[in-house]
């Protein structure tokens, strides 16, 4: 596994075009999404306090707000084009943005009681945020086995996943998602030992 610093914001914010946002949030990472959603809906606490960090897109959001268990959604992402399309498409009480960086040590997660990263490819310290989570929280999170400008790091199996993440997650539902030939995905949900 191989590990570089993260982008900054300025990075991020020529990415992705509202189309291209559209194509996303439709297209290849939709079933990626889905796998998220199914395992969360098994093991989501009554009372939900959600953060979704480093989001990249509305999709999981948009679909996990309906549960009736979601007390708070906290919906993360500092590109301004996806904030502004993200406060367009989701309006309930329930659910609030909030772009800060991920990577700022300052940053304190303890309200949270569910923790979802589709992006954590493109954390460098994501270790250090997932030791901020309180025991017991509820943790999703996903990686790729490919390289891009935008990743910090990438896996070459779900084992090498795993392992990354063993010491701080007790994982409970595990899965690969092919989303080309060679391209995969890794999903794992579980709780924060």
């Amino acid at each position: 596994m191989d590990t570089r610093r993260s982008q900054g914001r300025e990075f991020y914010e020529g990415v992705h075009s509202e189309d291209e946002m559209e194509r996303y949030n439709q297209g290849l990472y939709a079933e990626r999404n889905d796998i998220v959603l199914e395992q969360l809906s098994s093991c989501l606490p009554d009372s939900a306090k959600v953060l979704d960090l480093a989001a990249g897109s509305w999709y999981i959001a948009e679909r996990l707000i309906r549960d009736d268990r979601v007390q708070s959604y906290t919906w993360n992402d500092f590109n301004t084009k996806l904030v502004k399309a993200v406060r367009e498409k989701i309006s309930d009480e329930r659910f609030s943005i909030d772009p800060f960086d991920a990577d700022d040590s300052e940053v304190s997660l303890n309200e949270f009681n569910v923790f979802i990263c589709i992006s954590l490819e493109h954390i460098e310290k994501d270790l250090e945020i997932l030791s901020k989570l309180l025991p017991g929280t509820t943790v999703s999170i996903c990686s790729p086995n490919f390289d891009s400008k935008g990743h910090v790091r990438h896996f070459n199996s779900m084992r090498e996943f795993k392992s990354r993440y063993q010491h701080l997650i007790d994982v409970q539902h595990e899965k690969t998602y092919h989303c080309k030939k060679v391209l995969q995905k890794y999903v794992i949900t579980g709780v924060r030992v």
